[in-house]
């Protein structure tokens, strides 16, 4: 490794913060066509925002590393520090970095290694997106936060997440279409909209007890995901969480969820059964719909929901497979038997069942 001299950096009035490279060094890069990386020297505590973002000012082609000096006194990069440097494909943070910023590493489609500081606490939004080349990186157990997207578009085959992260941010994985294997840590209490969509490898995924809520399609498009198990400690699934996801078999819903949002399991083809808990009290539009598999549907103590629950309209459409049986955990009720729970349509064509049960849009199996 041959690395560029010290003197091709220019530094803010206090000498601590490197905000690029000189003008003289810009003019004259054919020069130092023999390095192939850098190394930031000591004294710097921060690299400014868009230090060395291709779209600012010109990369050298010929380096391919990022390294820094032993005794390191760095903290953080600024975001945009080098966003778009093609060539890199190698990188070694110190320990004494705390925080990456937002898009420093952003769309540096040619970096394979990365390894992050011991201390690191925080990687922000962007941090590594669109890093085509990225198939894996070691997160520290220092860290603490993950921001939106900060993965997004990377080919990570599997990823571990350090304890103290408490959620998993919007996109944070989005389209990790080689990502087959993720370790959750015990305190996760929630997973953002978007947070594995597109994980398209991801086959199972175990999520532990303290989970509260599951975004806005999370787990979208996961169409390898065959199972997954949900803890009791999960209140709420927002829409279209797993809609598309055309390898799902089965799904139990924890007795804590009273509540299924739009389009929640729209387009799982594999589906065969679902079981509703007994505090279920609404599931709205497009729910299950195309769930072509679909043969039985298990609503656990099913006379005790009707008292205010709602069905939105088109909750349960396109299931040619699904023969009007909904089991509750001791009696089953067929189209038939279920006619009894209804009374007549009202002025709006929805019908009213028993203890003011509404269900809008319900179509009575024949």
């Amino acid at each position: 490794m041959t690395a560029l001299p010290d003197d091709v950096y220019e530094w803010d009035n206090k000498g601590q913060v490197i905000t690029g490279f000189t003008q003289e060094f810009l003019m004259n890069m054919d020069q130092y066509s023999n390095c192939n990386a850098m190394v930031i020297p000591n004294g710097c505590t921060k690299i400014s925002d868009g230090a060395f973002n291709v779209s600012r000012n010109r990369f050298p082609n010929y380096i391919h590393s990022l390294s820094f000096a032993a005794d390191s006194k760095i903290e953080s990069i600024g975001s945009y520090a080098f966003a778009y440097c093609d060539f890199l494909t190698s990188i070694s943070l110190p320990n004494s970095l705390t925080e990456i910023g937002e898009n420093v590493f952003y769309n540096c489609i040619n970096l394979s290694s990365v390894s992050l500081s011991d201390g690191l606490k925080s990687i922000d939004t962007y941090a590594f997106a669109y890093c085509y080349s990225l198939k894996s990186i070691s997160l520290p157990e220092s860290l603490q936060y993950i921001g939106n997207y900060a993965f997004t578009y990377t080919s990570l085959t599997s990823i571990s997440i350090p304890d103290k992260i408490t959620s998993i941010e919007t996109g944070t994985f989005n389209s990790c279409m080689s990502l087959s294997q993720i370790s959750l840590p015990q305190k996760i209490e929630s997973i953002g909209k978007e947070a594995f969509y597109k994980c398209s490898t991801l086959s199972s995924i175990t999520l532990s007890e303290g989970l509260t809520s599951i975004g806005h399609s999370s787990f979208a498009y996961c169409n390898s995901l065959t199972s997954i198990s949900l803890p009791n400690s999960l209140q709420r699934i927002e829409e279209y969480a797993f809609t598309y996801c055309t390898s799902l078999t089965s799904v139990t819903l924890p007795d804590q969820i009273n509540s299924i949002q739009k389009g929640a399991f729209k387009l799982c083809t594999s589906l065969t059964s679902i079981t509703f808990p007994a505090n279920l009290n609404w599931i709205g539009n497009y729910a299950i719909e195309y769930c072509t598999s679909l043969k039985e549907i298990v609503w656990n103590d099913l006379p005790a929901n009707w008292s205010g629950c709602k069905i939105q309209e088109y909750s349960f459409v396109n299931l040619p497979n699904y023969h009007g049986i909904i089991k509750s955990t001791s009696n089953s009720y067929t189209s038939s038997q279920l006619l009894e729970w209804f009374q007549n349509k009202d002025e709006s064509g929805i019908y009213q069942g028993r203890g003011g049960c509404t269900f809008e849009g319900w179509q009575i199996p024949q």
